[in-house]
């Protein structure tokens, strides 16, 4: 089938803060087609392809550093960040969705900058879907850009 994805994303930045809208919309044509080709080969197969996929965030983020100490090569940036997801927004006839697929997940978190080239990232993510299923997590990472 033919995917088609149309995506779109605004960023805004003033003195410290930055503001982040990021939403797409997927389509796949004949996504019936799709699924009754898995189907004859796994009957057992229930994770159906949906027609329509939507998808998108809201980020906020606030560089602390820029007002208190301009000048430092360190940054910390605090953020939160909203997202909706729902992999499964549109189903073919026949074919169900599994609400388990129709995700929020709420996000806040701290990135420390040692140097420009590394960060150290801290978050917390508050996770919900329709079935319930959702759990919260913890995630720390360490990221080296060269």
């Amino acid at each position: 089938g033919l995917v088609t994805i149309a995506e779109g994303d605004i960023r805004y930045s003033i003195e410290g803060v930055e503001l982040t809208f990021v939403g797409a919309w997927t389509f796949i044509q004949d996504a019936s087609g799709i699924n009754n080709a898995i189907l004859a080969q796994d009957p057992t197969f229930t994770d159906f392809v949906a027609s329509q996929i939507v998808g998108g965030y809201a980020e906020l983020a606030y560089h602390v550093f820029h007002q208190l100490w301009p000048t430092s090569p360190v940054d910390i940036v605090v953020f939160g960040r909203h997202e909706r997801v729902n992999t499964q927004y549109k189903m073919p006839a026949g074919f169900a969705a599994d609400p388990a697929n129709n995700q929020r997940r709420t996000t806040v978190g701290l990135a420390v900058y040692p140097i420009k080239q590394v960060a150290i990232k801290f978050d917390y993510s508050f996770n919900r879907n329709d079935a319930g299923t959702g759990r919260d997590q913890f995630d720390a990472g360490i990221a080296f850009v060269y």
